[in-house]
């Protein structure tokens, strides 16, 4: 009890003083089985008070969990949505043939990048993560790598313009 009246405490939510003065309402939690690290609650959804942050955690962050979508991710486009914007670009300014290139880096993406890499973001993405692509066609012909590489140059040459990377690794590939 503090000054005639009781304070709430929340369970993993606490009030930090910030070094540029300002104070964060900070917030640890374990929910479906994993534990999530510390999160500013002030800066990812302008909680001023740990009831604020306590209500916005058991009443939206916990139910976008639940439905498989991340709360704390701020840039939500990955892979896929800008290799599908892109396609549609190409296509719809006649820069690639809808039967032919369109059709074959589709089919090149479907099968070999889409699942372990098109939910990543780009700034996730590493040199590792395209050289492990490239090892599981090893066996096939030269032209097949090129094609991981003619496809991904060009996402990243854009996303570096926009600054939302800092490095292009499809420019690493040989």
């Amino acid at each position: 009890m503090k000054y005639g009246k009781e304070e709430k405490t929340y369970s993993g939510i606490t009030t930090k003083k910030l070094k540029n003065g300002e104070t964060a309402i900070m917030v640890r939690f374990k929910y479906l089985g994993k534990t999530y690290p510390l999160k500013n609650f002030t800066k990812l959804f302008n909680c001023t008070t740990e009831k604020q942050a306590f209500d916005k955690l058991n009443q939206e962050v916990k139910k976008l969990l639940t439905d498989g979508k991340d709360p704390f991710n701020t840039q939500t486009k990955n892979l896929d949505y800008y290799f599908y914007e892109r396609y549609d670009l190409m296509i719809k300014a006649k820069k690639w043939r809808e039967d032919t290139t369109a059709n074959n880096y589709l089919k090149f993406y479907k099968k070999y990048i889409t699942k372990p890499l098109g939910w990543k973001k780009l700034s996730k993405i590493k040199y590792t993560d395209l050289s492990d692509i490239l090892k599981s066609i090893s066996h096939t012909s030269g032209t097949q790598h090129n094609q991981l590489k003619k496809i991904l140059n060009p996402i990243y040459k854009e996303a570096l313009r926009r600054g939302e990377v800092d490095t292009n690794p499809a420019s690493l590939l040989e």
